[in-house]
């Protein structure tokens, strides 16, 4: 998955079954570590209009907010193990709507600045 970031980082990939997540510049050859957990995997990610990047921590039910230098902002249960992707929307991009696989739901919670994506395209 390659969400692109506003300028501070170019494209973000998230290594799934590792953990990982991977800032890269325009040309996708210079790469850092942004963070690894070492537990559960990620699934979905999107970015906020600052650059942070919410991900969806799959086998642990929560979506974590990370910063874009890898610090975590905050971690939200979602009732359940599963959590697929996640996108921004309501009508000011301030709700965070998830899939959960585990309980076949949606769930969705406030968050304090849009989602990137949903701002693009107001």
């Amino acid at each position: 998955m390659l969400p692109v970031a506003p300028r501070r980082i170019r494209a973000l990939v998230a290594v799934l079954a590792a953990g990982l997540a991977i800032a890269r510049d325009r040309s996708l050859s210079n790469k850092r570590l942004v963070r690894q957990f070492p537990d559960h995997g990620f699934d979905g990610m999107r970015c906020d209009v600052d650059g942070n990047l919410d991900i969806t921590r799959h086998g642990k039910g929560t979506v974590v907010k990370m910063s874009p230098s890898g610090e975590v902002l905050r971690e939200i249960d979602v009732l359940g193990t599963s959590p697929s992707n996640l996108c921004f929307g309501g009508p000011d991009g301030c709700t965070v709507y998830v899939t959960e696989v585990e309980k076949r739901r949606w769930v969705s919670f406030p968050v304090d600045r849009p989602g990137l994506e949903w701002a693009r395209l107001r």
